[in-house]
């Protein structure tokens, strides 16, 4: 949800957010009031087709793979237009992730990770509360103490929250 709404925040027109059953609990309608253009359930409507119509055939010019869902990331290519870029911020849980390389190539995308910030990306993120903070709270579904990690854990697992934050 983030990752749409900074998207959004820096200029893209579309934002296309996918999720599955389990978001539509919490994260799709937050992701509709940080930006989110269109949200897709995977589950319920083939991504591509949606993107083939909202893009008139072309394809879209930035996927943002932040699942790690291994059908995901092999799909991210043929999302995309000739020239697209992929943004991967994903961790799969397995060592190796099937990818559609040659279509990649054939497109000449641009692939690049993110993992880690820069003390830059600090300034960036102060800036965005400062201005959003309000808006980005809605982000943070869950508030409590550490001793209940584990029950929330396992409803941000299961989409019941979007992000939770521990008060010590």
């Amino acid at each position: 949800i983030l990752a749409a709404y900074m998207a959004k925040r820096l200029g893209a027109d579309t934002v296309v957010l996918t999720g599955i059953d389990a978001s539509e609990y919490c994260r799709f309608g937050i992701a509709k009031e940080l930006g989110a253009d269109v949200i897709v359930n995977v589950q319920r409507e083939k991504l591509l087709d949606r993107v083939t119509e909202l893009t008139q055939g072309r394809g879209a010019d930035v996927v943002i793979e932040t699942s790690g869902a291994p059908p995901a990331i092999s799909g991210c290519p043929e999302l995309l237009k000739k020239g697209g870029r992929i943004i991967g911020m994903g961790i799969p849980a397995d060592a190796l992730t099937p990818f559609m390389w040659k279509d990649a190539v054939l497109k000449s995308l641009e692939i690049y990770f993110s993992m880690s910030t820069s003390y830059t990306a600090w300034d960036k993120a102060l800036s965005l509360l400062k201005h959003d903070g309000e808006k980005l709270s809605r982000l943070i579904t869950w508030t409590g103490a550490l001793e209940d990690w584990e029950p929330v854990f396992n409803s941000l697992v299961a989409e019941k929250n979007v992000k939770a934050v521990f008060e010590f």
